[in-house]
Formats: C-alpha cells, sequence, structure tokens
C-alpha cells in the first residue's frame, strides 16, 4: 500500500512538473517586460535644422520701384474725364460716329468707328478696355504700362473722339446749360481744363498760358478737334 502511494505521489510531481514545463515551451505565459531603460528616437523634422535658413535684411527687401509715369487704365481714363466737364457723360457712342458699310475711313465729318465692331449706345471706355488695360493680371497687381503701345494709342484716339462728338453734340443743343458744356472758350473753363486734365505737366507759369492761348484758339474754331486732341495727347494719359 504504501508502495503505490510513494508511486502515485512520485507521477502526480512529475506530471505537474512536466505540464508546467510544456506550458513554458508553448509560451503562453511570459514573464511582462519591466525594463524601462530604452529610449525613444524622436522624429526626424522636415527640415533638419542645420539646414535651416534664417530670413536676413535682404531677404526681407520689397522692391516697390515704379516707372516715373505710368500710363492710365481704362478706369483712370474714366474718372478723369471729369475734368472736361463732370456732368455729362462722354462716353456713348453716337449714330454719326458709326461709318455706314462700304465707307472708307476719315469720310465724313463724326463718322470714325467701324459699323461691325461698334453700336449706338456703346460705351466707348469699355469696348477698348482690352487695348488699354491689356492683360487682366498686371491691373490687379498695379502694374501698368509707362510706354503705349499702337493699341493702346488706337483705342485712346477711339476714345477722344467720341468724347469730342459728344461735346459738340450739347454746344449746339439749344438748352442754355448744355450749350456751356465741355466749355473751353472761355478764361474759366480752358483754365480749368488745362489745369486738371494735364496736371502731370511740370510747365512753367509763362508756358502753361501759352498752352491756355493755343488750346482756346483751337476751341474757338473747332472745339470737338481741340478737345479730342488733348485727350489723346500723351500729357493727358500719364500719370506720377
Amino acid at each position: 500500500m504504501k508502495i503505490l502511494i510513494s508511486i502515485l505521489y512520485i507521477l502526480m510531481v512529475f506530471g505537474c512538473t512536466k505540464e508546467e514545463s510544456n506550458i513554458h515551451d508553448q509560451g503562453v505565459i511570459d514573464e511582462p517586460n519591466t525594463d524601462t531603460s530604452e529610449e525613444i528616437t524622436p522624429r526626424p523634422s522636415a527640415t533638419p535644422e542645420s539646414e535651416i535658413v534664417e530670413p536676413t535684411q535682404e531677404h526681407r527687401i520689397i522692391d516697390g520701384t515704379r516707372p516715373e509715369l505710368q500710363l492710365l487704365s481704362t478706369s483712370q481714363i474714366r474718372n478723369h474725364l471729369k475734368c472736361i466737364d463732370p456732368r455729362y457723360d462722354l462716353t456713348k457712342v453716337q449714330a454719326e460716329s458709326i461709318m455706314a458699310i462700304g465707307d472708307e475711313p476719315n469720310q465724313g465729318t463724326n463718322a470714325f468707328l467701324l459699323p461691325n465692331l461698334y453700336s449706338v449706345g456703346d460705351d466707348i471706355i469699355q469696348k477698348n478696355i482690352d487695348l488699354i488695360d491689356g492683360e487682366l493680371s498686371l491691373t490687379k497687381t498695379g502694374t501698368k504700362l509707362n510706354t503705349p503701345s499702337l493699341d493702346y494709342l488706337v483705342a485712346l484716339s477711339n476714345i477722344a473722339n467720341v468724347v469730342g462728338h459728344n461735346c459738340e453734340i450739347l454746344q449746339k443743343s439749344n438748352n442754355s446749360i448744355d450749350s456751356n458744356a465741355c466749355d473751353c472758350k472761355t478764361v474759366d473753363g480752358i483754365t480749368k481744363i488745362v489745369d486738371e486734365c494735364l496736371v502731370i505737366l511740370n510747365l512753367s507759369d509763362e508756358n502753361r498760358q501759352l498752352l491756355k492761348d493755343e488750346f482756346q484758339e483751337q476751341c474757338n474754331t473747332d472745339p470737338k478737334a481741340a478737345i479730342s486732341s488733348l485727350i489723346a495727347s500723351w500729357g493727358y494719359v500719364i500719370s506720377p
């Protein structure tokens, strides 16, 4: 009996030891890793510190240099026309300004616009916006030409002729108020137009008076041509 008990005891001890050994061999039970000595490696930055370039004073300088003179944009030309007469919209195309189909340029006293490009009532400045302003991006950034292109001069001539023609129509009106429109015959009218329209011209008092006298003489003969010539002049379309 004692021998049987001894044998059972040996089997129980041996069996438990073997089972425990199998559990460890199978990796079911692992001791937790309590080692906290391992360091965490930081993630590298997008740009190594050694390659970061601090902005210098030279980098911060913005070149705001602009040409001494710049051409007026369409919006500036429209606003500038107030120097002729602020009471009227002088930019509408009249029927007499449009050539009949088949006519040659320069025929007639007022016909100077091509019929396939213009219609009665058109705003002459708006119709020439592409020729005056050029690239839209330039206007948005404040960059404008300081030398007129051929397109610019053609568009400006069209604008000047339409304004001169509208002034002529008003001056021939039976209405006493309209007949004084675009006044370039009186001393006050001449002074206002020359001083405000040609404000960029840095003239001496003597030369400015000579200009006023010449302008008035032309106005007395042909006010439409005088006003048109002034608007199409270099002094009218440049800004400081």
